[in-house]
């Protein structure tokens, strides 16, 4: 996926990403090539990222995309912005933006805070999360639409658990709140 939470693009995906190390501390520069998989998409993508921390406490994933077609209901082209920070222990705040080309209603954000986490080896483990969307119906390419609960062109809150009972299985549930426009 494109950014922190897969909102410029994260849907299934058959293609190619490489990586260069920037520094020592794990920042790389990435280029990618992704033809989407899923029912209707005929494009592909491809385009430059850097991902990874910055400072103490902080990391970036940032993306610029093109399409290898000419603008049309999604654009051809966006990028995201997103940082993520431990605010506490055991909480870790993310936050991403997305900006398409198309004319209009081009904007994504989300803000998501998540406390602990899984770890898929270690039965028991657990996480909890809330998210804050407010999609646009142009503002992303092809994001992760979590098992439908992330629709273009709505806003609201989700709430989250995720918990592994059995070593290499994770289970999540998760509650949405959330408008969406249909006028658009």
């Amino acid at each position: 996926g494109l950014g922190n939470q897969n909102i410029l693009q994260g849907g299934e995906t058959d293609g190619v990403q490489f990586g260069y190390p920037i520094n020592k501390n794990g920042l790389q520069a990435s280029g990618f090539y992704m033809a989407p998989s899923w029912d209707g998409a005929d494009f592909s993508i491809y385009g430059a990222a850097m991902f990874g921390p910055v400072g103490h406490n902080f990391d970036i994933n940032v993306a610029y995309a093109k399409l290898n077609k000419e603008k049309d209901w999604i654009g051809n082209n966006g990028f995201v912005l997103s940082a993520g920070t431990n605010i506490a222990k055991n909480l870790r705040l993310i936050g991403d933006y997305v900006r398409t080309n198309h004319d209009g209603n081009n904007t994504s954000k989300a803000v998501r805070l998540n406390y602990k986490g899984t770890d898929i080896n270690s039965p028991g483990s657990f996480g909890l999360y809330t998210r804050y969307i407010n999609y646009g119906a142009n503002g992303q390419i092809g994001g992760d639409d979590e098992w439908g609960s992330l629709q273009k062109d709505s806003k609201g809150w989700i709430f989250g658990v995720k918990y592994v009972p059995w070593k290499n299985v994770e289970w999540e549930t998760l509650y949405e709140t959330a408008t969406q426009d249909m006028s658009t």
